[in-house]
């Protein structure tokens, strides 16, 4: 079967983020219901070899932006194509949908133990992302939901005394932006240190080391990876939890900042440091 060029490095955006989510997420799954006695090294782990994996399978084909972030910034730094841009982020959607599906899939049988009604937000962060991060700060969340809260008031105000919206937004916001600035700094040709075929394990190294800093906000930096789960936990149903989220987390936590951030980091390159070797050229 003959496809266009376009088909397959679609087709690439899907499995690409299908690999990123699935292993990612099954990494969460693991530490949370395998009962292995590890918590945030074993996810940050997963998550660094979801990226690696992704990046060295499909890179070749599609340039494995696998977040929409990526392709929205590399087309206003003028990188990539605007026809391209919906049909990534579509791709990437899709992509992140599946890997949590088949997560869930694989951990249905516990999942029934643990989450039966579909109404904590405990196990919903299995799939995708919730600020402050449940698993960490309980207290801003109501003991109905899965948290220590007595009262969904009491979470409210916890949350909102703690962990304000401005501060995750601010969170995500540069933590995109350096994630940018580490992919087209990495793999610039202009640069000496251009790190070429390597330039993708540099990126994996900065998504798990940016896990380990910031999992005040489970270090999203990918609208893909948080809301095409979202969808499943939709329809699995858990409500509210999954859209918007008791501050509206999505989308000011985990889809305006990534975008903003995207964008400033390849600025920033583009702008403030790339003109040094223009100038050493002279």
């Amino acid at each position: 079967m003959s496809l266009s060029e376009s088909t397959y490095k679609y087709l690439a955006e899907v499995m690409g983020t299908f690999l990123l989510l699935f292993f990612g997420d099954m990494s969460i799954a693991v530490s949370f219901m395998g009962d292995t006695n590890t918590r945030l090294f074993q996810i940050v782990m997963g998550w660094f070899f979801a990226v690696f994996i992704a990046i060295y399978t499909i890179g070749g084909i599609s340039g494995a932006h696998i977040n929409p972030a990526v392709t929205i910034a590399l087309w206003f730094g003028k990188r990539f194509p605007k026809k391209d841009v919906l049909p990534y982020i579509v791709s990437q959607l899709i992509g992140a949908f599946l890997g949590g599906m088949f997560t869930y899939i694989f951990w249905s049988g516990m999942w029934s133990i643990y989450d039966p009604n579909f109404t904590k937000w405990s196990w919903s962060q299995i799939l995708h992302c919730h600020y402050p991060n449940p698993a960490m700060f309980p207290d801003a969340y109501p003991v109905a939901e899965g948290g220590n809260a007595a009262t969904l008031s009491d979470a409210l105000k916890w949350g909102n005394a703690h962990w304000p919206l401005w501060l995750g937004f601010l969170i995500e916001f540069v933590m995109t932006a350096l994630l940018l600035f580490t992919i087209v700094a990495a793999g610039d040709p202009d640069s000496p240190l251009c790190a070429g075929k390597w330039a993708g394990a540099i990126v994996a190294l900065y998504v798990g080391f940016a896990c380990f800093i910031t999992p005040m906000t489970m270090t999203c930096m990918n609208p893909a990876r948080d809301t095409g789960p979202r969808f499943l936990t939709l329809m699995l149903g858990y409500g509210h939890i999954a859209f918007p989220g008791y501050r509206w987390e999505w989308p000011v936590i985990y889809v305006i900042p990534q975008i903003l951030g995207g964008i400033a980091g390849v600025y920033l390159w583009d702008y403030i440091f790339k003109p040094y070797f223009k100038l050493m050229k002279k």
